[in-house]
């Protein structure tokens, strides 16, 4: 497993179980990643994020914050290609975590099992090798949606609790 715990200071972790599976580049890249994480505060940024879809509707919320964990994620790969600007081995690395996390699933194994290969690697790998079209919405895109949303739906609330008060009551 490698991931990034603690909100206001956060540190990262990579097990043994991990580690001993993967290479001294895979190692590194996995390290320059859950770096990026914290320099870049993300354990904080998802936690508020989560905070803002609290009230969404399970479907729509899932989605928000599915997006929300691509973009961040594609943002740290980005970081760490301007550090080791290989991202063949970058992907390699990618590809490498998430074989191990399927096989520890398949052995119901959690000691290599890593967050860092969870989010959408098909994805994540063909922006690294540039062959996506697609990207995941920008992270300020996607707050000043749920932002909006959230204010919408609060002005909206009282709107409709006059409207349905009027239908019921007169």
């Amino acid at each position: 497993m490698a991931f990034v715990a603690g909100l206001w200071s956060p540190k990262a972790y990579i097990t043994r179980g991990l580690a001993s599976r993967i290479s001294a580049k895979e190692r590194r890249v996995i390290s320059l990643h859950e770096q990026a994480h914290i320099c870049r505060r993300d354990p904080l940024a998802k936690f508020a994020f989560s905070l803002l879809t609290c009230l969404y509707p399970p479907g729509v919320r899932r989605f928000l914050q599915a997006e929300f964990e691509l973009a961040i994620e594609q943002l740290a790969d980005e970081w760490v290609v301007q550090r080791y600007p290989q991202p063949a081995i970058i992907a390699q690395a990618l590809l490498q975590v998430e074989k191990i996390a399927v096989n520890a699933q398949d052995r119901q194994a959690d000691d290599a099992y890593s967050y860092f290969a969870r989010h959408a690697v098909e994805r994540r790998v063909h922006h690294l090798l540039g062959v996506s079209e697609y990207r995941a919405l920008p992270v300020v895109t996607v707050v000043v949606l749920a932002i909006s949303a959230t204010l919408s739906s609060a002005a909206g609330v009282d709107v409709l609790h006059h409207l349905f008060e009027t239908l019921f009551l007169h």
